[in-house]
């Protein structure tokens, strides 16, 4: 199994077991609260987290063409402790900052997580892809996706925990705080294992559709495959069989020459982009929404995360349903 495929698995289940106990419901709450109810400022630090990211991904992703990917990767596990640290210091109940200047610093907190989350969604993703032989991707991709969404549904159900626990499972800043704290917290592991990666070649052997392994190509000219030789002639011999030259010509032709192979990146981006935008616009606000008795259901917080229990486990089965109906 590579080493590298190994670490990123782990991760993707730690940040989602995190992300899903504070980043939604719980943020968005305390952002509401600490802003005495303004849905202005909750779009706000939003906004501001997601255009970051938007605004890091092109020079991180060039950077990581340009550099071993490991070492961008490590900076991004930097950024991650900083955006720990910077988030526990603007909620930490004992310290001496006013309401104005704790929601000044969670928008610049805003600012440093969405440089990590840029390293997350780029460079990890793509040196998981190195680490992944042609024709299993698609199958090693929706196993990551399913050890970050699983977990993400493990989160909410722990937050319910925490509410019935620590508190009287109200909308009030000291349980949000603790509740955020927690999940902010568990996001420490993440910062430190995204250090841990290793140079592609020095990862291990590739992981194949049934567990086995052939070893990494050595680095610089003329490298040789080593004893992992008819391993990979195997891998490639099965990906010829899974993606045979006819099937490009076949797949323009149901589309009536309208789409090629070289549009796909870009029906990729726009629908990502329209997806992104839709849900900037409405998922973020939804806990805001059940919450509001005025203007919504009156839920309370712990009623809310049973709502998102339940999601992640719902795109999963999609997800794997789906991933099967593809290849029928």
């Amino acid at each position: 199994m590579n080493y590298n495929v190994v670490l990123c698995l782990i991760i993707s289940c730690i940040a989602g077991l995190a992300d899903s106990i504070w980043n939604g419901t719980i943020f968005a709450g305390y952002l509401y609260v600490l802003s005495n109810s303004s849905n202005t400022k909750v779009g706000v630090v939003e906004a501001v987290l997601g255009a970051s990211t938007l605004a890091f991904a092109l020079p991180v992703g060039w950077i990581a063409d340009k550099s071993p990917r490991h070492r961008i990767i490590a900076v991004g596990g930097l950024a991650y402790l900083a955006a720990i640290a910077l988030t526990v210091y603007a909620v930490w109940p004992r310290n001496t900052v006013t309401a104005d200047q704790e929601y000044q610093l969670l928008l610049g907190s805003a600012i440093v997580w969405g440089f990590a989350n840029g390293v997350f969604t780029g460079p990890v993703q793509a040196l998981f892809a190195d680490c992944v032989p042609d024709g299993k991707r698609s199958k090693w991709y929706n196993y990551q996706f399913l050890s970050y969404l699983i977990p993400s549904s493990v989160g909410p159900a722990t937050s319910i925990v925490l509410f019935k626990v620590w508190g009287s499972d109200q909308w009030t800043q000291d349980e949000l705080r603790r509740v955020l704290l927690a999940g902010v917290l568990l996001e420490i592991p993440v910062g430190f294992l995204l250090m841990m990666f290793r140079p592609t070649a020095d990862a291990g052997q590739h992981v194949d559709a049934t567990g086995g392994a052939g070893e990494v190509p050595e680095a610089g000219a003329g490298g040789t495959r080593g004893t992992g030789e008819v391993g990979n002639n195997e891998d490639v011999a099965e990906t010829a069989l899974e993606n045979p030259v006819g099937d490009i010509e076949k797949q323009e032709a149901r589309s009536c020459g309208c789409l090629s192979r070289a549009s796909i990146p870009y029906i990729l981006f726009l629908s990502d982009l329209l997806v992104s935008l839709a849900s900037g616009m409405t998922i973020k606000f939804f806990p805001l929404f059940f919450k509001s008795k005025e203007h919504g259901v009156g839920l309370s917080p712990a009623e809310v995360q049973g709502i998102y229990v339940s999601v992640p486990i719902l795109i999963a089965i999609s997800s794997t349903l789906a991933q099967r109906l593809s290849r029928s």
